[in-house]
């Protein structure tokens, strides 16, 4: 902004900066959240849509994307004492683990992870084949 007296006419000038990196970035948030509202009403809808229990479980992994990007993701259920990978998306490697079931003795630790309420991040799978093998 010009700095400027009635007898010399402009003699300076007044700079101000001023960081807007937090609101550019919460101006991209409030963009995205009607986005993500949105997603989530489609979800609700297409999960009430059905009672078959195969289909809903796919509906939910298939919406999940939507919401949150992924490239393996999987749904595991307790059935009969065991705990089995229902449903599976992601590379082809991956739906091996349909046939594999967690014994009851096994779930004692799952439980733990499960009860610290927090996101559980599994090392890079694709990287290590022999990591799938011992799942």
């Amino acid at each position: 902004m010009p700095l400027a007296t009635e007898e010399d006419g402009v003699v300076g000038a007044i700079v101000v900066n001023q960081d807007i990196t937090q609101r550019k970035h919460d101006e991209k948030e409030l963009q995205t959240g009607p986005d993500q509202l949105s997603r989530l009403v489609e979800i609700s809808q297409s999960i009430v849509s059905t009672l078959d229990l195969d289909r809903l479980l796919n509906l939910i992994i298939e919406q999940l994307g939507k919401v949150l990007p992924y490239e393996a993701a999987a749904i595991l259920m307790l059935e009969q004492n065991q705990l089995r990978f229902r449903t599976i998306r992601g590379p082809a490697v991956f739906q091996r683990l349909l046939d594999f079931q967690i014994p009851s003795n096994d779930l004692a630790i799952i439980e733990m992870l499960l009860n610290r309420n927090e996101a559980l991040y599994l090392s890079d799978l694709h990287a290590n084949n022999d990591l799938i093998d011992q799942i």
